[in-house]
């Protein structure tokens, strides 16, 4: 028999004055987003699984059930897929989408649930395959939006997908490879990475193992552009260095940098603050997902994990 008042690992309860600092961190993001004429919405917590597979996210990492018609259904582990979802129905018009949302997420990580609450904001339909405005207008309100919570010391680190993508194209790799190689070089792990690339030759082996070396300030990049002669890397570095030359030092760099989730086509974001476990927040571009639902339409947008943003709250009193 279930214990009296269990509830599942990796979920909490909050009440009193941590209930309260939730909702105020849901409101506070809230008005920032809407200020900057971002629109709520809101999806359901649990979609068609489809919506989630297809490369797109790791099928493990979901937490899946089936419904009375027999319809495999997951709990959202992602707030992005829904919301490209929602926009594609909506009407067609000129301007951006800009969208904004709060709610919970479902993940599997390590073998165990984990629920977040999470806040962020979608750009659908700005510029951004050739210019940097709608990566610049992103940047920017994830930086404000930090802030807005009350963190002052955290840092945005950015990478981009190409890159990734283009070194994997010069060495072959399979999609088991380079999941293998993406887990390894996320959690710089040396020795991981080592296994994952030791049937491969020993020039692209000796680049790739490099990955998690590679963070830092604007020299990282230059360092890069020299392991590599492959296009698709190279115009990977290019956009990077135009949201340089607009961001400075507000972003620093990690090209290791290299999402679970396998929507991104562009630059990838993280936020990092003291004393949290995991980042705080999480974003990039993703050119290609809206064209799944008949829109093809460039995006690019980030998601604050309020939970994450607590405890950094609370080690940095």
């Amino acid at each position: 028999m279930p214990e009296p008042f269990r509830i599942p690992e990796g979920t909490r309860d909050y009440h009193g004055t941590a209930a309260a600092r939730l909702f105020a961190l849901e409101a506070a993001l809230a008005g920032v987003f809407q200020a900057r004429g971002y629109t709520r919405i809101s999806t359901p917590a649990c979609e068609y699984a489809d919506l989630f597979d297809q490369g797109m996210i790791n099928p493990k990492n979901m937490v899946r059930f089936v419904d009375r018609q027999g319809e495999v259904l997951a709990l959202r582990p992602d707030w992005t897929l829904p919301a490209a979802r929602a926009c594609a129905a909506l009407p067609v018009q000129n301007d951006p989408y800009r969208l904004c949302y709060a709610g919970p997420t479902y993940e599997i990580r390590d073998g165990l649930l984990s629920e977040s609450t999470q806040a962020g904001v979608e750009l659908i339909g700005a510029t951004g395959a050739v210019d940097t405005e709608g990566d610049i207008e992103i940047l920017s309100l994830a930086a404000v939006s930090l802030r807005q919570t009350g963190l002052n010391n955290f840092v945005l680190e950015l990478g981009h997908a190409g890159f990734f993508a283009g070194l994997c194209a010069e060495a072959g790799l399979d999609g088991e490879q380079r999941e293998n190689v993406r887990r390894a070089t996320q959690r710089k792990d040396a020795l991981a990475l080592e296994w994952a690339l030791e049937s491969m030759g020993h020039s692209i082996k000796n680049t790739l193992m490099k990955l998690p070396t590679l963070y830092g300030g604007a020299e990282v990049l230059e360092t890069a552009r020299n392991m590599t002669d492959h296009l698709q890397a190279h115009a990977a570095l290019e956009a990077l260095e135009a949201i340089h030359a607009k961001m400075g030092d507000q972003v620093s760099f990690d090209l290791g940098l290299i999402p679970r989730f396998g929507y991104y086509t562009g630059m990838t974001l993280q936020g990092l603050a003291p004393g949290a476990g995991r980042p705080v927040l999480t974003g990039g571009r993703y050119d290609n997902l809206l064209a799944r639902f008949g829109r093809e339409l460039p995006a690019v947008g980030f998601g604050i994990n309020l939970n994450q943003i607590m405890i950094a709250l609370e080690v940095s009193a």
